[in-house]
């Protein structure tokens, strides 16, 4: 999609940009500030999803300018068609700002979990937290790939998170 016209991106960045930048806090399902290793671990879920619907977010918008007849011929706000143009750039820009922080907070948080994976003391829960947390696997197909019965790697799931509880010192 091309946009002629002649707004400007800086003004249209330094007018509406809203910083978007969350403080990245996650809190249990109890509303505390204390989580457990599954949850610690499930925050790479979290924030894939929070990508997504971002993402979502930016191609409606996307959309929605690629199909309204845009008039460039006056400046932001004298007129209504422009504002409402004006401010759906400004939207999609504060978006693409907050996709981006998304995919560099998802990317520290997996190098971080991944550091805490490599503390762990046996390399089969490191394999078996990896597939289900980083490659978001179910449990049958970790089976099949680990030769293991499901059972068995739910109970090594068990241990392998009370080590990752007691490393982190989290619940």
């Amino acid at each position: 999609m091309t946009l002629r016209g002649t707004y400007d991106i800086s003004i249209v960045n330094n007018s509406c940009l809203n910083n978007l930048r969350s403080n990245h806090t996650y809190h249990n399902s109890k509303g505390t500030s204390k989580m457990t290793a599954k949850e610690y671990l499930g925050q790479i879920r979290t924030i894939n999803l929070k990508i997504v619907a971002v993402s979502e977010e930016i191609a409606e918008i996307r959309a929605v300018l690629g199909a309204q007849a845009i008039k460039y011929d006056r400046e932001p706000g004298q007129g209504s068609g422009s504002d409402k143009t004006f401010n759906l750039i400004c939207k999609l820009i504060d978006k693409q700002d907050e996709l981006m922080e998304q995919y560099i907070y998802l990317s520290d948080k997996k190098q971080e979990i991944k550091d805490v994976l490599y503390k762990l003391s046996k390399q089969i829960y490191a394999e078996l937290l990896y597939k289900r947390y980083f490659e978001f696997k179910r449990w049958s197909l970790i089976a099949d790939e680990m030769s293991y019965s499901e059972d068995r790697l739910k109970r090594l799931h068990k241990m392998a998170l009370d080590e990752i509880s007691t490393l982190n010192n989290i619940e």
